[in-house]
């Protein structure tokens, strides 16, 4: 070679300027990775909650008071939906800007990596995957890369004010995000003070507070609410456990598990790798990880544990970045491997699921054949060509309404029709629906007036009051639609006791539309006052006699407690589920929480009429004992509980039960909404 070429080779910025080759690698995969900025709308229940975040938004509600989620008034942002043009317009720069901000924290981490090149080639393939399947969870491995570079390479504490301000920002998005990256900044402050840097640390804290109370002060303008919003987010995490699938320890977070926590304590414990670097790193991860799997991925069905462990595996990829020069390469290779393994089992799973929408037991060759497909779709950029018009929406505003107004159609014609005399009823009142279709409240343009928590799938005792109160108070709704239906196999009418009680008492039913019952406010209570008319106590596996000398409505107060085995199980997993079996026929999973609120299991006795809005109760059975409610749902993957503990060992012996009885009175010319 001559002198020359070599002179050539040398300044040529393409080979040799590592800052260029990776802006370039790092630009193209936040390209090819563009977010979908509009979401069709469909008939189901996360549809239904997306609207209802969106429709709150333009209402004057106090959050924290007047609407409670386990999301913050900031949600809407993360779901771009033709609800509102201006919403929709946030929505649009949140995602391009926290897109950007992510790819942009990522080309400064990489380029303090011991090979920037090689490495950004790997985060771009990986990153482009992972945003295919799960987008919205990132911004929390921004916040993790960012506080990262700043212990590690920075003294600027001003680099701080970003950081700080973006914690506060994602805790009013959805409260598990800022669960998850308030624990970053915590450690990452605390690790400050002890590195002797305590004014940086105050200074972190500080920042983080003063955001806290601007953002949301900008946001809600009630400051006096944010107490109730951090206190209803925190009962609304630590219950969610109870009342969402799966159940004890499935088969396949125990097979992802177990390979997930030895490479982990191997990484902890390899000494050929620079101490100093990686110590720091894992004294924010363990921590922060664990806060993240808790109030992120409580639900725990495969499609989230799925998603939980590609965050998992993006950690382990940062990991292995950090440490490849220095790291035993079996070590390195097997993070590598697990990698790998954790995406193709999410695109398996991802396929497998899709199939089943049609085909109840898909095979193994039909969805190996999905997942080829799906993987093209995933490197196939393929919602880059959407850009223009979501561009086209902020600029013509007529374009968006014609969008929205099809939108609406399709949500029409997949739901069963509101009739002409129910839409004459509701007229322009206010109106609420249960429990959870709020798309007709959007697709037919309805005076909304939510309750607190705005669907009713029992998720706490606490929201349940809430609820309750709201019923009897001057703000709530006029008319309510309300449809016996629920989720994951719970029994509709035991999902929110208080509630369906205070309906009782303050609502009747005006017009049957197909399986929607039309409710109308009374113009007053017509309960009288509750009696206890006995207790008793029961052990699990126990048939119990339902009381029959009453005259009005029968509760029963259920009261399940947890054992300590069985606080520190749920502290660091969840609550087992629990069944309750009716009238020796048919089980449902049982929300232990909410029964404490009193469970209807009667009315009337003395009618012979019978309902079929409720089911007369004659005895039940409570039990920890496995019952497959939900099916084959994952062919491959979903075989059931490992019961590596008994779930009943986790609670107390003894259930008590409180019977109560609630009279009607019968000289009030309104009538209840039971029959």
């Amino acid at each position: 070679m001559t002198l020359k070429s070599k002179i050539v080779l040398k300044t040529s910025p393409l080979l040799y300027n590592k800052k260029l080759i990776v802006s370039i690698i790092i630009i193209f995969s936040g390209i090819w990775s563009f977010p979908l900025l509009t979401m069709e709308l469909i008939t189901g229940y996360d549809s239904w909650w997306i609207i209802g975040l969106h429709l709150v938004k333009t209402q004057d509600l106090v959050w924290g008071n007047d609407v409670v989620w386990t999301y913050g008034p900031l949600g809407y942002l993360l779901y771009p939906i033709n609800v509102d043009n201006e919403l929709w317009e946030h929505t649009f720069f949140y995602s391009v800007i926290s897109h950007s901000l992510f790819f942009l924290t990522a080309f400064f981490f990489v380029l303090k990596t011991n090979h920037p090149i090689r490495n950004a080639i790997i985060f771009g393939i990986f990153s482009i995957y992972f945003m295919w399947i799960d987008l919205y969870y990132f911004p929390w491995i921004g916040i993790l890369l960012g506080f990262y570079l700043y212990l590690e390479y920075s003294k600027n504490k001003f680099f701080l004010i970003p950081l700080a301000f973006s914690v506060a920002f994602l805790t009013f998005t959805k409260f598990d995000l800022g669960v998850g990256s308030t624990s970053i900044l915590v450690l990452s402050c605390i690790y400050l003070a002890l590195r002797g840097r305590i004014k940086e640390s105050i200074f972190c804290i500080v920042l983080y507070a003063t955001f806290l109370i601007l953002i949301w002060q900008a946001v809600t303008n009630s400051l006096e609410s944010f107490p109730s919003f951090i206190t209803n987010s925190l009962d609304l995490a630590t219950g969610f456990t109870s009342v969402m699938p799966l159940d004890n320890l499935p088969f396949f977070l125990l097979l992802m598990a177990i390979p997930t926590l030895v490479l982990y304590i191997l990484w902890m414990f390899n000494k050929n790798q620079d101490n100093r670097k990686h110590l720091k790193f894992l004294f924010i991860s363990p921590i922060t990880v664990f806060f993240f799997f808790k109030e992120g991925y409580m639900r725990f069905d495969l499609i989230h544990v799925l998603i939980f462990f590609l965050l998992a595996a993006t950690f382990f990829l940062i990991l292995a970045m950090i440490n490849s020069r220095k790291t035993n390469k079996i070590l390195l290779y097997s993070t590598y491997g697990l990698i790998i393994v954790y995406s193709f089992s999410s695109l398996f799973i991802i396929s497998e699921w899709m199939i089943y929408q049609t085909d109840p037991d898909p095979t193994v060759s039909e969805t190996l054949i999905v997942a080829t497909k799906n993987l093209g779709l995933a490197y196939s950029a393929p919602y880059l060509h959407y850009v223009p018009l979501q561009v086209e929406y902020i600029i013509n505003d007529e374009q968006f309404e014609l969008n929205k107004a099809k939108q609406k159609q399709n949500l029409k014609n997949n739901f069963s029709p509101l009739s002409p005399k129910t839409l004459d009823l509701l007229g322009n009142h206010t109106v609420d629906v249960i429990p959870f279709d709020i798309g007709l409240v959007y697709a037919y343009d309805l005076n909304y007036q939510p309750r607190p928590f705005m669907v009713s799938v029992g998720y706490t005792q606490n929201t349940d009051r809430m609820n309750a109160k709201h019923f009897t108070s001057a703000s709530s709704p006029d008319y309510i639609l309300f449809e016996k239906i629920t989720l994951d196999y719970h029994y509709p009418l035991f999902d929110e006791p208080a509630t369906f009680r205070t309906l009782l008492c303050h609502y009747h039913q005006v017009h049957l539309d197909g399986d929607r019952i039309v409710l109308e406010k009374n113009d007053r209570n017509i309960c009288l006052s509750e009696k206890k008319i006995s207790e008793q106590t029961v052990n699990f596996e126990q048939q119990v006699s339902v009381p029959t000398n009453t005259e009005g409505y029968l509760f029963a107060k259920i009261s399940i407690q947890q054992n300590f085995l069985g606080e520190i199980f749920d502290f660091l997993y969840k609550q087992p589920q629990v069944f309750i079996q009716i009238n020796e026929e048919n089980v449902y999973r049982f929300v232990t929480s909410t029964a404490q609120n009193g469970i209807l299991l009667n009315y009337d006795l003395e009618s012979k009429k019978d309902c079929t809005l409720i089911d007369r109760v004659n005895s039940f059975l409570i039990t920890t004992e496995y019952h497959n409610l939900y099916g084959r749902i994952f062919h491959t993957l979903n075989t059931g509980p490992v019961n590596l503990i008994d779930p009943q060992s986790l609670f107390e012996e003894e259930i008590k039960i409180e019977f109560l009885e609630m009279k009607i009175n019968k000289t009030s010319p309104q009538k209840s909404i039971i029959c």
